[in-house]
């Protein structure tokens, strides 16, 4: 699944305040999904990116592996937050 796709199945509600909000499961999802991308990326030998419209750039492997680590890394606090918050009665939404 490219990354416009993974954006494309967030689902933005609109708060009593008037904010747009995404619910913290759909953007720990868009992480994970970045994150699997950028994972799957580092596995080439050669990792490349292009932008639409925009040159290809020869991207570091171990760098893409590390910042996809970081995705992860959040979207698993944004889960441990999400828990924490549920446990002590708010509402999430």
């Amino acid at each position: 699944m490219s990354e416009p796709d993974i954006i494309g199945e967030l689902r933005p509600l609109r708060g009593s305040d008037g904010q747009v909000y995404f619910p913290a499961p759909d953007v720990a999802a868009l992480l994970r999904g970045i994150a699997a991308s950028w994972a799957e990326c580092a596995a080439d030998d050669d990792p490349a990116w292009e932008p639409p419209g925009g040159d290809m750039v020869l991207l570091d492997a171990d760098t893409v592996r590390t910042l996809a680590d970081v995705l992860r890394v959040q979207a698993n606090e944004i889960d441990l937050q999400s828990i924490a918050l549920t446990s002590k009665g708010v509402d999430r939404t």
